[in-house]
């Protein structure tokens, strides 16, 4: 027989982290620039200015280079920085268009011309394809990786097919089904750690994701397959850190709408086998993204919001029809309906308090309605 189930699961989260610049345990959320200073003949430069500046924000870190000069800045947040370096009796270098990822560390050998300092030299940054600061084996699925590959369902858990040995699984739980499983190896996913924005996202009994987020909420994520750092102790699966997005200076958004409907689908091959037509089916997706200042390079905010609506009938194969119709008492139906729906919304406001601190409040709403084929309530998820 056909139940009703109403899982409705909302989740209300606020999270509020402090980070600083000498905090060396951000690793999983940030991003860094490591390099040396040199002159147009190969001599190191010290003492020499470096300063990344967030163009979104345009919130600025700045360094001096060492001795031998080499420099260093950690705990940068992921997004797409300008790097400029000066020194005197140089002219000035700005690179531009350097894209930091999550947990990655970008290295740049920046070569310095004699000159007047207010001369400037632009140079466009280019990718870096070989990792020399770190031994991790790991996958970066990138912003723009994330708007144009094509995906059938919004989650970003099935973008991780892109990285070696990892994939997206099923799961047992009835209430995780459309959530994602993230496996590697031929894995169960129960070993594997995932973290959203510093935080742990992980279900430690029957793995998974705690929270779903709306896909249009989601910057980028790290895939972590080997030698992850100890701040990862509880993985043994490999690592999953994934940034969500927040505003900046200038207003940006986003809009999306899909639709899939059964008049427009090819019979598949049950259907043939069968001679019927194609089962009843439609599903809908639409939803958008904004994000701004509250108050320039200091307050900015992201909403995203996605509805799932899903309209599903599943027949009963053809050789079972006669032995469920002579069970008694048994309300035969040719069809079972699977309804779905799922509305994701994530609300976010990033605080820059000075050049060393910052901070963010988010919150997070998943409202989902199903039926499945037994009768009882599913328990709420939190």
């Amino acid at each position: 027989m056909i139940y009703n189930s109403n899982f409705r699961s909302l989740i209300g989260s606020v999270v509020l982290v402090i980070s600083m610049a000498a905090t060396a345990v951000a690793q999983v959320t940030t991003a860094g620039i490591t390099g040396t200073v040199e002159d147009s003949t190969g001599r190191v430069v010290p003492g020499a200015t470096v300063t990344a500046t967030n163009n979104a924000t345009n919130q600025a870190r700045s360094v001096t280079s060492g001795d031998n000069g080499s420099f260093s800045i950690t705990n940068l947040q992921p997004g797409r920085y300008t790097v400029s370096v000066e020194a005197s009796s140089f002219s000035r270098s700005v690179i531009k268009d350097v894209d930091l990822n999550v947990g990655t560390s970008r290295t740049m050998l920046v070569e310095l011309k004699a000159g007047e300092i207010s001369a400037v030299v632009e140079i466009v940054a280019d990718d870096t394809l070989v990792e020399t600061t770190r031994s991790n084996i790991d996958t970066t699925i990138s912003p723009k990786e994330i708007a144009n590959l094509p995906l059938l369902n919004r989650t970003f858990a099935g973008l991780t097919i892109i990285a070696p040995e990892a994939r997206q699984i099923g799961n047992f739980d009835p209430t995780k089904t459309r959530l994602g499983t993230i496996a590697f190896n031929g894995g169960d996913g129960r070993g594997v750690n995932v973290n959203v924005d510093g935080g742990d996202n992980k279900d430690n009994v029957v793995g998974s994701l705690l929270q779903n987020f709306a896909y249009e909420s989601i910057q980028e994520f790290q895939v972590q397959q080997h030698r992850w750092g100890a701040d990862q102790g509880r993985a043994v699966g490999g690592v999953v850190n994934v940034i969500t997005k927040s505003g900046g200076n200038d207003i940006h958004g986003s809009a999306f709408a899909n639709f899939r409907h059964h008049n427009l689908q090819a019979r598949d091959f049950f259907d043939k086998q069968s001679n019927r037509d194609n089962p009843p089916f439609q599903r809908q997706e639409f939803g958008g993204s904004v994000g701004g200042p509250i108050k320039r390079d200091k307050l900015f905010y992201f909403f995203a919001l996605e509805r799932f609506r899903e309209r599903q009938e599943t027949p009963i194969a053809g050789d079972a029809v006669a032995q469920l119709q002579a069970i008694p008492g048994v309300n035969f139906v040719p069809v079972i309906p699977t309804p779905y729906d799922d509305t994701l919304l994530t609300a976010k406001v990033d605080h820059k308090a000075t050049s060393k601190q910052s901070l963010f409040y988010r919150f997070l709403s998943r409202t989902t309605n199903h039926r499945t084929t037994r009768s009882r309530t599913l328990p709420e998820q939190i």
